[in-house]
């Protein structure tokens, strides 16, 4: 009894997520007589409802995985308007600029205590409904697909997340929520559905540039960073874009295997990556080493000795941007 109210209670749960159903009367009897069964009532009808609401999502993540297929694969300008009317339900409207995403989740970085949870303590089921309820109450369009590309010869972990989204206010704070478990890559946006092919491409390569970036961060940083990387791939310089096309294995492999005898000395790699992000200025690399220039033209003819070729040569400026890039590129 709740002041002159008495009151009945009942738990209730709804796609995983607990509520309490409470009848309340001033009159007692009223309680004693109807309060259970209109409980049960309600318990089924809440029931009734929520098992729709599941099977009209799981048909409309079924059909967004087919539409996200047959964008991948490809589309010819005679199926078009056909899948633009197949986006409506969705919330996408013919010719209006929508692009690709590519979600990868955060990795944990060994030796930290897990400080960076894959998934961010919720099963990916959850996630993936509370991304759709965030697209709904925004008024985003959006399909959503969370299995790996048919074209793709690796395989993927199944919670990563790819989808096609429109424009709009609210799609940045959509990418936030995203973003607090899985470094994002994003397409440009397009309205030519008969090219989704290459943006889809280009969203799976801003996703690469966001796990590199995210990865040298976290492994960089002593607290993790509190997001994940966003890389929306008309960002993406000419020299990340290419080494993004391979793995940090086989790079830092190819690294060692050419740059050996050099990284062994690590004050001379502290040298030329300095000299790199300073523009090739002696004067601004002493300065940030808080060395005399001479001190720093010493290591610079030391380095030449061991690469034996010139540090003018653009070649050799070229491959030591890219052996070093991840620690000069700007994150």
């Amino acid at each position: 009894m709740i002041g002159r109210w008495h009151v009945l209670t009942r738990p209730l749960s709804v796609r995983g997520v607990g509520f309490w159903l409470v009848l309340a009367s001033q009159n007692a009897g009223t309680l004693e007589d109807v309060g259970d069964p209109l409980l049960e009532s309600a318990q089924r009808i809440f029931a009734a409802v929520g098992g729709v609401r599941a099977l009209g999502a799981a048909q409309m993540r079924a059909e967004s995985g087919q539409l996200l297929r047959q964008l991948w694969d490809g589309v010819t300008t005679e199926e078009e308007v056909r899948i633009w009317e197949r986006l409506r339900p969705f919330r996408f409207l013919p010719r209006h600029p929508v692009q690709f995403f590519e979600a990868v989740p955060r990795a944990v970085i060994p030796g930290r205590g897990g400080a960076a949870a894959a998934v961010g303590g919720g099963d990916h089921e959850s996630l993936l409904s509370h991304l759709h309820d965030e697209a709904q109450l925004a008024g985003l369009a959006l399909v959503l697909h969370s299995s790996a590309d048919p074209d793709d010869t690796q395989p993927r972990t199944a919670a990563e997340v790819s989808g096609m989204v429109g424009g709009g206010p609210a799609l940045d704070d959509w990418i936030a929520v995203l973003a607090a478990t899985h470094h994002i890559g994003l397409s440009e946006r397009f309205t030519d559905l008969v090219v989704a092919r290459r943006h889809h491409r280009d969203a799976r390569r801003a996703a690469q540039v966001a796990v590199r970036r995210g990865t040298f961060a976290a492994a960089e940083s002593p607290t993790p960073p509190g997001s994940g990387m966003v890389v929306r791939f008309e960002d993406v310089d000419l020299a990340t874009w290419l080494l993004s096309s391979r793995g940090q294995q086989a790079t830092a492999d190819k690294v060692r295997q050419q740059l050996d005898d050099f990284l062994a000395h690590e004050d001379l790699v502290e040298t030329a990556i300095t000299w790199l992000a300073n523009g090739l200025d002696v004067g601004a690399t002493a300065k940030a080493l808080f060395l005399h220039p001479n001190s720093v033209r010493y290591r610079m003819r030391r380095i030449e000795e061991i690469l034996h070729a010139p540090l003018t040569s653009p070649t050799i400026i070229a491959n030591l941007y890219l052996a070093f890039h991840d620690r000069l590129a700007p994150l």
